[in-house]
Parts: C-alpha cells; sequence; structure tokens
C-alpha cells in the first residue's frame, strides 16, 4: 500500500511539473499570475548579471530603487532607479584599509542614509549612505554562543535564500551562524539572534535557541535560516525543516508548519567529508529545501519559495544546476503564514534567488542560463500579480 501511494504521488508532481505556472490547485485561493510585463536593467561589463543580494527600495516620496551585490563584482553595490530603468549610481566599497569592508555578503536598506553590510573575514556589522560613505562600523562580540561560534563567521551568512538582518526600533536584530554541526542534543545551547543597540552599541545574545533539525536518524540537517519581521513579530524560516517559529519577544516562541505541497524528496545534509567534490551539488538537487522568503507590503502577503528536488541523469551539469534551480514554487501566505495558494513556476525558466516584492508585483528574475532570452549583459525581470482563483 505504501508503494502505491508514493507511485500515485510520484505521478502526480510529474503531471504538476509538466503543465504551465498558472494552472489553478483545487482549494487553492489565490494563484501566482504573469502580467506578461517585464523590466531590463543593463550590468556593466565587470559585474555578473547573477546576483547574490538584491534588495527593493522605496521612499517615502515613491522613487523605486534597487540594490544589487552581483556575483564576483569586485565590492561593487550597483543601485537602480527602477522608474527610469537605469543605473543611479556604483558604490565601490574597498577590501581592506581604514576604509576596507572586507567581501561584501548582503545588505539591507532602512532608508537611503542608512544602509547595513554584512561582509565576509571581518567580524563587523557596517553603516553605509547612499554614497558609499563609511557612517559606522560596529564590532560583533567574540564570545557568541562561547567557544562554538568563530568570531568571523556569526553574521556571515545573510545570502539570498538567508536573510537574516532586521532593523526595529534603532536595534539591529542579526543571524547567529553556528560554523560546525553540532551534536544535535547540545543544539539548546545555541541562540539563533544577537540584538545590537544602535544607540549605545550595546550586543546581547536572545533567549531563544535553535530548534533541533535532524532527520529521522537524529542525524542534523543544514541550519540556515531567514529572518522577517511583519505585524510587531519575528518568523524565522530554516532552509531544511517544514516548520517556522514565531516569536515577539524571542522567549515565548510558537511553531507552525507551513509545508509546500512539493517537497516531496525529502531534506539530507551533503556530506561535506567524501571527498568528491560533487557529491554536495548532487545531494543538494535531489533533495528539496525552502529558499527565498520575503514579505510583501503592498500586497500584505508573504512569499515563501520551495524548490522540491528533481531526479539526476549522468547528463546533467551538477554545478549549473545547483546555481541555477531547474524549478521551483511560491508559496502565498498571509501574515500567519496560513497558505493561500502555491504556484509551481515552469522549467529553466526563472532565477529563483533573484527575485523582490515591489510595488507593481512580485519581479522574479528571467536570468536563468537555460532560458533562450538569457543575455549576459542584462538583468531582466518579469512582473507576476497574485490573483484570486475564479472558483472561490
Amino acid at each position: 500500500m505504501k508503494i502505491i501511494k508514493l507511485i500515485f504521488c510520484f505521478l502526480f508532481i510529474l503531471v504538476i511539473i509538466s503543465s504551465c505556472s498558472e494552472k489553478e490547485i483545487p482549494g487553492d485561493q489565490y494563484t501566482l499570475r504573469t502580467t506578461n510585463r517585464s523590466i531590463s536593467l543593463v550590468v556593466p561589463k565587470d559585474i555578473r548579471n547573477v546576483s547574490k543580494c538584491l534588495e527593493y527600495y522605496m521612499t517615502p516620496d515613491n522613487r523605486q530603487f534597487l540594490f544589487y551585490i552581483g556575483e564576483d563584482s569586485e565590492n561593487k553595490i550597483l543601485i537602480y532607479n527602477l522608474d527610469s530603468l537605469k543605473i543611479h549610481s556604483e558604490i565601490q566599497m574597498m577590501h581592506e584599509g581604514p576604509l576596507g569592508v572586507g567581501n561584501l555578503q548582503s545588505l539591507i536598506v532602512h532608508n537611503l542614509d542608512t544602509i547595513f553590510l554584512t561582509t565576509g573575514q571581518m567580524n563587523k556589522l557596517f553603516i553605509i549612505n547612499m554614497q558609499g560613505k563609511l557612517i559606522d562600523d560596529i564590532p560583533i562580540h567574540e564570545y557568541l554562543n562561547g567557544d562554538m561560534n568563530t568570531p568571523d563567521n556569526l553574521i556571515g551568512h545573510s545570502l539570498c535564500f538567508s536573510k537574516s538582518l532586521v532593523f526595529v526600533d534603532k536595534k539591529v536584530f542579526a543571524g547567529v551562524s553556528i560554523p560546525i554541526i553540532p551534536d544535535p542534543k547540545k543544539l539548546g545551547l545555541f541562540k539563533t539572534t544577537l540584538e545590537i543597540d544602535l544607540q549605545n552599541k550595546r550586543q546581547a545574545l536572545l533567549p531563544m535557541s535553535f530548534p533541533k533539525i535532524c532527520d529521522k536518524k537524529g542525524k542534523p540537517r543544514y541550519l540556515y535560516f531567514s529572518i522577517l519581521y511583519v505585524k510587531n513579530k519575528f518568523i524565522y524560516l530554516f532552509l531544511n525543516s517544514h516548520d517556522c517559529l514565531i516569536t515577539k519577544d524571542h522567549v515565548n516562541v510558537e511553531t507552525k508548519t507551513v509545508k509546500s505541497r512539493y517537497a516531496v524528496n525529502g531534506f539530507k545534509m551533503a556530506d561535506f567529508t567524501s571527498g568528491n567534490i560533487l557529491d554536495i551539488p548532487r545531494v543538494i538537487l535531489e533533495h528539496s529545501s525552502y529558499e527565498n522568503f520575503m514579505y510583501d507590503p503592498f500586497r500584505n502577503l508573504i512569499y515563501r519559495f520551495c524548490y522540491p528536488g528533481v531526479t539526476l541523469t549522468n547528463k546533467d551539469n551538477l554545478m549549473n544546476m545547483n546555481e541555477f534551480k531547474p524549478l521551483f514554487s511560491v508559496m502565498i501566505l498571509d501574515t500567519d503564514l496560513n497558505i493561500l495558494g502555491e504556484t509551481l513556476m515552469p522549467k529553466n525558466t526563472y532565477n529563483m534567488n533573484m527575485a523582490f516584492a515591489g510595488r507593481d508585483g512580485l519581479y522574479l528574475s528571467t536570468n536563468h542560463y537555460l532560458n533562450k532570452g538569457f543575455n549576459a549583459d542584462s538583468l531582466k525581470f518579469e512582473v507576476f500579480n497574485v490573483v484570486r482563483n475564479e472558483n472561490k
């Protein structure tokens, strides 16, 4: 009976994957549907058109900007004016010296005069303005979680799929990474979040600990996570877990299961000691994961991206596939994390790590190397709207 159920589930997923992205699923209230509108932005020759960090910002007077850190960007931040679709400015950050910040990893924009940067190699949180002037740098305490964290890897995992910097009431809440895979029994010793008071520079680990994210045999999985702050509450999403954590004070914590219908291939931690460089992308590609996680303030919705996992063949280029995932779904949630709908995107069409919620809709990048319209000299995004299903 179990085998029959598994076969039925597999065939169902194949049917869904082969269908178009706008197919309505019975029970879904909303569907993500293309508007057939798109934008194209020019990328300088020295910057790759694949980003490790995108950040949308709209000013109080409704001007729209996109902040962009490209892969191999030589520590440059591009700022695009989305109203004119032109480059507004380029910020060149130094790697070393008195004004050095190390290698850029991520940013969050509070306003045009307060932009937070996290970088590699330096255990600091940097604050710059829109002209790239270094306003402040805040050293991060090295004693976080005792000796279980290394000083250079505390808030350094804030990439596209793992945005873990939140600004609330003159404080920064930074996700704390664990550079080792701990004994699952000791996960409760590790705290998830560092609170930094920007007025007095005081820092404190908040009491909320990592959940036990392990497989059925007790083996740990990836502990990377994202943080959203929505409606006076913090929401934590983990890369390899259906469960989200919700808290207002990091003391009282609610766990809510928010499971994608397409996450059917399970979660698994790659063996980094195998000695085979292809083993890691193979495990990542074959198994499910939750990646981009964003709040849409214009529609008061949350989007959770799910990578289902795929069956690989000997002809597949694992390194390219790992960077450009072949397919993904977008879950549509309300601010209480109730599932309103989920849309599976067409295969090899969009770059799941390059997306942002803007005034006109959800922007999904078509910068996928197997997309026929792929152009190395441009950033292209297609605009989607959330549409209520007719039968609801």
